[in-house]
């Protein structure tokens, strides 16, 4: 979730170090005057398919495993209202520090897989916190 600046540099990333990431798609913040492109754009290399407010179709048609929020913005309400819908995935954000955190991560030498990525995991408690704050 998110098709701006951090997003990009997410992506980017991922795909710069082979990391065997399935990424199924982009979803926009779907905020007008966030600056990030509109479904069918694409950011890069992957194209957007839909706004945050899609993301329980888009989880159930992809069988997501993951939810990667990299919002510049970010937004938990909208977000919190489509995980409601979305079922047991789990949620990991990418942190503002993420460029430097990769770097410690790839000066190990070995290969990096999806969990070895720098994210910050959400649990269902801290979500189901949030929705009820």
């Amino acid at each position: 979730v998110g098709a701006g600046a951090r997003a990009a540099e997410f992506l980017g990333s991922v795909d710069s170090i082979g990391c065997p990431y399935d990424i199924a798609g982009v979803l926009s913040s779907a905020h007008k005057d966030s600056g990030e492109g509109m479904p069918g754009d694409v950011v890069e290399g992957h194209r957007i398919v839909g706004s945050v407010s899609d993301l329980p179709a888009v989880v159930k048609s992809v069988d997501a495993d993951d939810i990667i929020v990299a919002l510049d913005r970010f937004e938990y309400s909208s977000l919190l209202t489509a995980d409601r819908k979305s079922g047991p995935v789990r949620y990991r954000v990418v942190p503002d520090d993420f460029a430097e955190s990769l770097s410690a991560v790839l000066s190990t030498g070995s290969g990096v897989q999806p969990d070895d990525l720098p994210l910050i995991d959400i649990t269902r408690e801290q979500r189901g916190w949030w929705q009820s704050a």
